[in-house]
Formats: C-alpha cells, structure tokens, sequence
C-alpha cells in the first residue's frame, strides 16, 4: 500500500524495540520528520503505543501525529472547535489541508446545555465568538468553510457527527486530564470512526520555527 502514496513523500519504515514511545520522540526531534502515523487499533502495535494515551503521545513528539483508521482518501474534513489557540491553528492546518486535498472543510461547535451553565456564565456567548473567527479566517483564506453548532456532550456530538467524515483535525492544548474530569480530545482521538489528526504544542513550535518569517 505505501506504494500508492504519492512519490513526493519521503517514507522510512523501521523497527522499533520495547520503548517505542521514547523512540518515536527522540526521532521526531533529532530528525526531519513532517509526520508519524500510528495504524489502526487492530494492528495490535497501536496499543502498545497507548500504554498512557494517545494525546500524550502526541504532545511528546516534535511532529503532528495521525491516528489512522483505514478512511483515507480524505476528502471531508471536521476540525472540533472550542476557539482556544490551539483549536485556531487545528483549523488553519485543515484549511491548508482541504486545498492541498481538494476536499471540504466543516467545523463542529459544541454548547453544554443550559442546566450546567449558571444565569451569568454567558454560555452562548463564546459560541458566538468561535462563530466569528471561523468566519474571519474562511474570509481571510478564502475558503468555504462548512458550520455544525450542537448542544450536549462536546465528545459524543463530535464522534456522532464525525461518521460523516474522513478526518477529524484536532488541536490538544494540555497534555493530561484533570483528576475529575475526562480528556476531550484523547476521547476524540479513540473514539472517532474516522482517522484522527493531532496538533500539539511541540509540534506547533516546531513547525513555527522551520518557517520563513514574513515579508515586510
């Protein structure tokens, strides 16, 4: 299969020992790697890889990491979107992506419902916020970009709409849960039926540094 890809990519296969999580760090760092690509859940090596999470094994890398899961070719794109930084340039990513792919963009947004916000939390009020910067930047990049607003659980109204789609693109700003509380985009990641791109800090910097500064 990896023969199919295109001839543009540079594409290395190698064996890895018993810590093949510290390994794939210190490759992503010491090496030009664009991207690591864990295969699907019933390889039996993708466990071994999760011994903690698949967010933590994203945030140790040096690159962006794609859960596969077999939905490739790529051709509509969902990027979760909560208007943190990180779920900006999740989105900036997937635009890139979408014309490089030639394929269709959507965000999901997700409002809890009323009950769990108090009078003067202004629930809806960062939902209209996250409506404007996804406009700004379909504006700015010039770019259609599909809008899915939903209340409930921001996990199960993802993963639910997310069966319509053949990537999702997410952006994981803290590497762990809290003590009480369960890690959105690692349930995202495991729980999506369609492959699964993460971005995380180190590799967002990363990134930025490679880059050419701006003209002007």
């Amino acid at each position: 299969r990896m023969r199919t890809w295109s001839d543009s990519l540079e594409m290395e296969t190698r064996e890895v020992g018993e810590e093949p999580r510290k390994q794939l760090a210190t490759i992503t760092r010491q090496e030009s790697v664009g991207l690591v690509v864990l295969p699907p859940p019933e390889s039996g090596v993708l466990p071994m890889l999760q011994r903690s999470n698949i967010i933590s094994l994203a945030h140790s890398l040096a690159c962006p990491m794609l859960a596969a899961k077999g939905s490739h070719p790529y051709k509509r794109l969902l990027a979760p979107f909560n208007a943190t930084e990180m779920a900006r340039l999740a989105l900036e990513t997937g635009i890139d992506l979408a014309k490089q792919l030639g394929a269709t963009l959507d965000v999901v947004i997700v409002r809890e419902p009323e009950f769990i916000h108090s009078a003067d939390d202004n629930g809806d009020n960062w939902v209209d916020k996250a409506l404007a910067t996804v406009r700004d930047l379909s504006l700015a990049y010039k770019i259609s970009i599909g809008e899915h607003v939903l209340e409930g659980n921001p996990v199960l109204e993802s993963v639910g709409l997310a069966k319509d789609y053949d990537l999702l693109i997410i952006g994981s700003t803290n590497k762990e849960s809290g003590l009480f509380s369960p890690h959105v985009g690692e349930a995202l990641a495991k729980k999506s039926p369609c492959s699964v791109l993460v971005l995380a800090p180190v590799a967002v910097a990363q990134e930025t540094q490679g880059r050419a500064p701006a003209a002007g």
